[in-house]
């Protein structure tokens, strides 16, 4: 599971190129990580 949040991460990070808020960010990966889990 962690190679797959640090994945995940990883597209975030390409993704915090586009214009959007940190919170929705951080909203967004607490869904896929409880998805996840």
């Amino acid at each position: 599971m962690l190679s797959i949040a640090n994945s995940m991460q990883g597209q975030s990070s390409r993704s915090c190129l586009l214009p959007r808020p940190k919170r929705s960010a951080r909203q967004a990966v607490q869904l896929r990580y409880l998805l996840a889990r």
